[in-house]
């Protein structure tokens, strides 16, 4: 079952990855921790269906004796076995089939998980966008004030120069 894979320890990375705020690590953690316990119920059910294999071999050997020539006592051990074997076979194949059941969960669950962040990434792009235009447009309107400014202090530079021109003349030539 799945909730022997959720117990462990978590896989979900320390950081961030690049472009993603801390609010998105819970959609990342719980992505990792859902993909971990996929890996997990892969490998439960690769076990399971290895117990299968093995069930369905003992049918085949109580199978055979039940053909073979063994007397009334042997037959009768061996439809036991068999009943037990069957019994047995469908117990693990109700098993695999629950197992099944919650691999398709978890499946559901990856690829919400996995919507979610791509969504989240995406409207992160969007804001990222907006904040770069939205900066490219305060750059530009900086600049053009800027450029007033400086034609403005020019101006005045030019008007203090031609004070200070004027003022050098008015004194030289006041001078006896």
């Amino acid at each position: 079952s799945s909730s022997a894979a959720a117990t462990g320890p978590s896989t979900a990375p320390a950081s961030c990855p690049p472009g993603l705020s801390g609010a998105s690590a819970p959609a990342v953690e719980s992505l990792c921790a859902s993909l971990t316990r996929s890996a997990s119920e892969c490998a439960l059910l690769s076990a399971s269906l290895d117990s299968a294999r093995a069930a369905v071999q003992s049918t085949l050997v109580t199978a055979r004796s039940l053909l073979g020539d063994g007397g009334p006592g042997s037959t009768l051990r061996a439809i036991q076995e068999f009943v037990s074997a069957k019994e047995a076979a469908e117990k693990l194949l109700a098993r695999v089939q629950a197992d099944l059941v919650e691999r398709e969960t978890d499946l559901v669950v990856e690829r919400n998980s996995r919507v979610a962040a791509e969504a989240y990434v995406a409207a992160l792009r969007d804001q990222l966008d907006t904040e770069t235009r939205r900066a490219a447009e305060t750059i530009g309107q900086l600049r053009g004030e800027l450029a007033v400014v400086s034609n403005e202090v020019v101006g005045w530079s030019k008007r203090f120069q031609t004070v200070d021109a004027t003022e050098a003349s008015l004194r030289h030539s006041s001078r006896p």
